[in-house]
């Protein structure tokens, strides 16, 4: 791109269309003064920002590139779908270049959400406040002193990423302090009222200090407030008042101040009621008084799933996931974390065959804190702590903003015969609320899923298989695919080398990889031809010209599995732990 002849053109494209400075930026997001450096020559716009330039004044981003003559905006000024046009980079760009970056700048709201409660645990021990009740203690400080007051101990991730999350309020933002110490604690859960000791000065009625929450949470960037929510009835001696009338009403009170105050998310989890027909009642109350608030459910349950029959998920995941906008699959721990996660997701996923959503609810997965199957499976993203040496978490994130999170009921699901069994034997209990000390447990899941897309042919390299999973997303047509370490005891995070081979149709849309590999082969519809092979870590703004790198032939690419190490670390710090991560795009 030539800086001088593309700034003028900018220019004169700007000054026929009757606009200033100030009135371009706004119609593109950007500051005035980064039209002015373009315009100048000084700096060169992202490449998201040039279709948004290109669908603008109605011209191909080629034309835009080159300064060609302009012509009438026709469907090739912009991408093949209304979301590839607000995801994805125009695939004629130059091929010379330079400082090419496939990742939109900003996040937008797309499920995915910050939530406190390890950070809870995390702030109490920081502030010694730690008595041996972990849970009330976490309660205790979820305030607005340590919340708002500074970003120190609640928000982890910079400001580019929380425009694209909920903060999400964990347990305690509505009981007041010292919860630990009081025998009536069911009485004091389901209030949906912000506790007035913990946020004082938040107004004078519920729906008040709701706004006041709201708000303070978009001062920090964040989306929006997001409301933990224990299906109990606050007030009342055992936290139930049943399906009746009285719960409707208590709960549909609640959810009209939670409607004007602006939340738009419920993360509804255990209490009194934690059956499915309690369930379908709230996102019934919910759709009838609050239909901006999106509703989040689970399955309570252990973290391991020995923990719990076969049959009781099955049936409870058949009767609430159609009630659910987002259906999270509940409290895995490691070292089963991402294996637990697949058999869950699996299990939601076969359900759904043929399922009906009750009122059109959304049938999103949350994969909480795995984040490689969050990014590569079209699951939502449930943040849980803040850890700076793991960027797994924040390169989900970037991913999600090509490829958000998608409904079960979108795409068909696909796996694979093979089974794939973790083992490990616990001489201790792993977490305080784990009890499986002198144990062996076993976790199960498919080897290979697929959800919208063909499965990938996994040929293990040695022993040990990995499990595999991949995506087509039907919202923007990119597609993903990642492999995930194995525990066989007694080893924990086992990488599992494989040759993988994975096919993803035609060069329109990037192509986003996560884990470890021996090999992996692109298959496209299409002879690659003279098309050049841009990667990109996740955490760079840059993408790089690999072409000479791979194996080229014909519709395949062939990336080898120490270079595929190199495209997805490195931009990052020596110490992070995250796996490898990045996307692939061709030019042509």
């Amino acid at each position: 791109m030539n800086d001088f002849n593309f700034g003028n053109y900018l220019c004169a494209l700007r000054t026929e269309s009757g606009l200033s400075q100030k009135e371009l930026a706004a119609k593109l997001g950007v500051s005035d003064k980064a039209v002015s450096k373009w315009e100048n020559g000084r700096s060169k716009p992202r490449n998201d920002a040039l279709l948004t330039i290109a669908t603008l004044f109605g011209i191909s981003t080629d034309e835009l590139i080159t300064g060609g003559k302009r012509a009438p905006r026709t469907d090739s000024a912009i991408a093949h779908s209304p979301a590839m046009a607000k995801y994805v980079p125009d695939t004629k760009i130059d091929e010379r270049t330079t400082n090419m970056n496939f990742i939109p700048s900003d996040s937008k709201p797309n499920l995915d959400y910050m939530c406190t409660w390890e950070l809870q645990e995390v702030t109490a021990k920081k502030l010694g406040l730690a008595s041996g009740d972990c849970c009330a203690d976490q309660r205790d400080v979820l305030t607005d002193e340590l919340l708002f007051a500074n970003e120190r101990y609640y928000h982890p991730y910079a400001r580019e990423y929380r425009a694209g999350l909920y903060l999400l309020l964990d347990d305690g933002w509505d009981v007041p302090f010292g919860s630990r110490n009081r025998k009536d604690v069911k009485r004091l859960f389901g209030t949906c009222d912000p506790d007035p000791k913990k946020f004082p000065n938040y107004g004078n009625t519920p729906v008040e200090r709701l706004e006041t929450l709201n708000r303070k949470a978009k001062e920090l960037g964040y989306a929006g407030i997001g409301l933990w929510i224990a299906t109990e009835t606050g007030g009342n001696e055992t936290g139930d008042l049943g399906v009746g009338k009285e719960a409707r009403d208590y709960w549909a009170e609640r959810a009209r101040w939670c409607e004007s105050a602006g939340v738009r998310y419920w993360k509804i989890d255990w209490g009194a009621h934690e059956d499915p027909d309690y369930r379908r009642m709230m996102t019934e109350v919910l759709h009838e008084n609050a239909p901006h608030i999106l509703v989040e459910h689970a399955v309570c349950q252990g973290p391991y799933s020995r923990m719990g029959s076969v049959e009781f998920r099955t049936s409870r995941t058949e009767r609430i996931l159609p009630v659910s906008d987002v259906f999270r699959l509940y409290d895995v721990a490691p070292p089963f974390k991402d294996s637990s996660m697949l058999m869950r997701a699996n299990e939601a996923l076969t359900a759904s065959v043929g399922m009906k959503p009750f009122d059109h609810t959304l049938g999103i997965l949350n994969a909480e804190t795995c984040a490689s199957i969050c990014a590569a499976f079209g699951c939502a993203l449930g943040i849980m702590g803040g850890n700076t040496k793991d960027s797994s978490d924040a390169a989900c994130l970037r991913w999600h903003r090509l490829a958000p999170p998608f409904s079960v009921y979108e795409a068909d699901y696909k796996k694979s015969d093979e089974l794939l069994n973790d083992s490990f034997f616990f001489d201790r209990n792993p977490a305080w609320w784990i009890h499986v000390k002198g144990q062996r447990y076993e976790e199960t899941a498919p080897a290979v899923m697929a959800h919208g897309c063909e499965l990938p042919q996994v040929t293990p390299i040695g022993d040990v298989t990995p499990f595999v999973v991949a995506s087509r997303n039907p919202k923007t047509a990119v597609y993903s695919i990642a492999t995930l370490k194995r525990t066989i005891n007694p080893n924990k995070d086992i990488i599992a080398s494989a040759d993988i081979v994975f096919k993803v149709g035609g060069f329109d849309a990037p192509i986003g990889v996560f884990g470890y590999y021996h090999s992996l082969t692109l298959v496209f519809d299409e002879p690659i031809g003279n098309a050049r092979i841009f990667v990109q870590d996740l955490m760079s703004d840059e993408a790089k010209d690999v072409t000479e790198k791979c194996r080229i032939d014909g519709c395949r690419i062939t990336f080898d599995g120490d270079n595929m190490r190199i495209f997805g670390t490195e931009s990052r710090a020596d110490d992070d732990k995250a796996d490898p991560s990045f996307l692939v795009k061709i030019v042509k």
